[in-house]
């Protein structure tokens, strides 16, 4: 009679365990171990844990949905205010120089603005022009070479970007750098970047508009 006991009651454990009663609520209820009810409970999920689980799940899932469609609203706004202003640009010299360096040396995939360039004055012409319309800051990664003078890669870089970019220097150590011509690639190679997206979408819509128009 005493396995039929212990029958039942592990039962009733597994029925409470399932109703969402805890491991220590339900050995004291039945007068019995943890340890028991532990080994008993093994791979039950509590209906009510389960419930909030997949309920989480779900909330998840409308959340990175709404982020979605949040972004892709912003993004639409920032193309449509860029497409407005585009006869402006067209108009504007110095814009249309920066488009035509940023439709050749710039990002056009990564979601942030960037150019990367070895020419110290035309790196700084394009920060000229960026540090008009944007407030995001910027940061300039120079890789210079073994032939290159850190110190000196630096100053000049400065000189051209002014004191409000931050800049880090980073040494190539590819063994092909040796064979860099110092008159090509004399100060090493600047990467200016400005983490700012709405930027990069207004930038890549002109680009489109002035395709467009060619």
């Amino acid at each position: 009679m005493e396995w039929k006991r212990n029958k039942k009651r592990n039962q009733k454990i597994k029925e409470m365990r399932l109703n969402g009663f805890s491991i220590k609520d339900i050995a004291l209820k039945l007068k019995c171990g943890k340890s028991t009810v532990s080994y008993h409970c093994k791979g039950i999920v509590p209906k009510t844990l389960d419930r909030i689980n997949r309920n989480c799940r779900e909330n998840t899932k409308r959340s990175a949905e709404g982020q979605k469609k949040f972004w892709g609203e912003r993004r639409a706004q920032a193309a449509s205010k860029a497409k407005t202003e585009w006869n402006r640009i067209y108009q504007d010299a110095e814009m249309m120089g920066f488009l035509g360096l940023y439709w050749g040396d710039g990002y056009k995939s990564s979601g942030k603005v960037g150019i990367s360039n070895q020419d110290p004055d035309l790196v700084g012409f394009c920060w000229k022009i960026l540090k008009n319309i944007t407030k995001k800051v910027a940061v300039a990664r120079i890789t210079y070479y073994e032939t290159h003078d850190p110190k000196l890669c630096e100053r000049h870089w400065r000189k051209a970007l002014g004191k409000h970019v931050e800049i880090r220097m980073q040494k190539n150590n590819d063994a092909r750098s040796k064979n860099q011509t110092h008159s090509r690639c004399q100060y090493g190679r600047c990467q200016l970047e400005i983490n700012d997206w709405e930027l990069y979408t207004k930038i890549m819509t002109w680009l489109a508009c002035w395709k467009a128009r060619m």
